[in-house]
């Protein structure tokens, strides 16, 4: 009968039985079908199992990367969020400073061209050619080489003042000038300090 049974368990041929142990061997036979049956059955359950968790596993794993990627993504912007509001921060205090420095330069020295005053002039140097349009025009006898040879050498300045316009130079060496020389040395301007109405000293310009 054991020799039977592990035949049958092995799946080789079941040797010769007398009738009673075939009888018994047969109800065993029987049981021994459905426990195989079974545990066939279980264990495809217990494999469709394991690929499912594989697959969900997969799937948090990747659902799990991509929460990462987006919580950086989302550090990244609130980051760049705040740069941008320092920088625009930034920028109000540049413009409210520089604003104020050139309001008070302006307001001390009182006759003085301002820094600001300065850098919007657009004047560009004539040639010579244009200067001795001009004077042709103006009918003067001023020589436009000697006009423009004395203003290079002092910087297009009238002075401590840039020129703002080199035929309102020119007008003014005719007046007085008919010999179309050039007008004195400019006057230094005389600055003194005086105190104002509330207490401040302030930088005045004397005619």
């Amino acid at each position: 009968m054991f020799t039977a049974i592990l035949s049958r368990a092995a799946g080789e041929d079941i040797p010769e039985l007398d009738s009673i142990t075939a009888i018994a061997f047969s109800f065993i036979s029987s049981q021994l079908d459905r426990d195989f049956a079974k545990w066939e059955d279980t264990r495809a359950k217990r494999v469709a199992a394991g690929r499912e968790g594989g697959k969900a596993s997969g799937k948090t794993r990747k659902q799990k990367q991509a929460n990462e990627a987006n919580a950086s993504i989302s550090k990244q912007n609130e980051a760049n969020v705040q740069r941008a509001k320092q920088n625009e921060a930034n920028e109000a205090v540049n413009v409210d400073v520089n604003g104020n420095v050139n309001g008070d330069v302006d307001s001390v020295c009182i006759g003085q061209p301002s820094v600001a005053e300065d850098t919007r002039s657009n004047f560009v140097p004539p040639t010579v050619e244009e200067v001795e349009a001009y004077c042709r025009e103006r009918k003067n006898n001023i020589s436009p080489q000697r006009f423009i040879d004395y203003y290079e050498a002092r910087g297009w300045m009238l002075g401590n003042t840039p020129m703002e316009s080199w035929k309102a130079a020119i007008r003014s060496w005719e007046s007085g000038h008919t010999s179309g020389e050039p007008p004195g040395k400019p006057r230094t301007p005389k600055l003194r300090l005086i105190t104002d109405e509330n207490g401040n000293e302030v930088c005045v310009c004397d005619d």
